[in-house]
């Protein structure tokens, strides 16, 4: 059987009968059936004609970009021409978009990728969240730092903990050492503060709790709590 794959870009592509063809070509999935494995081929009929075999177990679509999940390898399809990228000991893909991708690896490590599989930053990170806008919040032998969409490295690797993350502000957590600020280092005291994603203390690592959440930060302010009480500070 043929089976159009009818999708939008937040969602896993399905091997599903459709009658309308969402994608910018008309690509298709079609299932083989091999035991009691199922494995999706893609089949492109528009203007650039191509075709994969049968070999995938999951298909997904962002951008003009398929990620296709093999047995041991993860494929990067492009839909104009069929290109296709194999990324090697990769198992898992995280936060797709049109800039990118997080993958990762056989170790249990994250690296970044552009959509033709060009890998941006080494799979060297133990963790990735989400930090809005073009941010990512990364972790590197037990700090954070922040990166951007194109792999590049906005904030270097200073902090303990990373809490809320709206794409302008990040609270951070901090044990007291010396980091450095411009051409000087200073010594931060322990504690939570606010940065924002340029890198500048917004409000000093010093308190024992802090929150930006509930439209705090769209207000320019925090609460604040010193292990006895809390408080209000503005940081804008």
């Amino acid at each position: 059987s043929v089976f159009v794959a009818a999708t939008n870009e937040e969602s896993q592509l399905s091997a599903s009968d459709c009658e309308d063809n969402q994608l910018p070509e008309a690509i298709y999935t079609y299932k083989v059936e091999q035991g009691k494995n199922e494995y999706y081929g893609l089949l492109s009929v528009g203007d650039n004609k191509w075709g994969i075999d049968a070999k995938y177990i999951e298909v997904y679509y962002i951008g003009s970009i398929l990620y296709a999940y093999g047995e041991n390898t993860i494929d990067i399809i492009d839909i104009q021409s069929g290109r296709v990228t194999t990324l090697q000991s990769a198992k898992h893909i995280e936060y797709p978009s049109p800039e990118g991708f997080w993958y990762l690896s056989e170790d249990k490590k994250y690296g970044y990728a552009n959509p033709s599989g060009e890998i941006l930053l080494p799979a060297e990170y133990t963790s990735v969240l989400y930090a809005g806008d073009d941010a990512f919040a990364v972790e590197k032998d037990s700090l954070w730092g922040f990166v951007n969409s194109k792999g590049e490295i906005i904030l270097d690797f200073q902090y303990d903990n990373v809490g809320n993350m709206n794409g302008t502000y990040a609270e951070v957590y901090s044990k007291a050492r010396k980091v450095k600020r411009g051409d000087v280092y200073v010594t931060t005291p322990e504690g939570w503060g606010v940065i924002d994603m340029e890198g500048h203390v917004l409000i000093e690592t010093q308190w024992k709790g802090i929150d930006t959440s509930n439209g705090f930060a769209q207000n320019g302010i925090a609460k604040i709590y010193d292990g006895n009480k809390y408080g209000i500070v503005s940081f804008e």
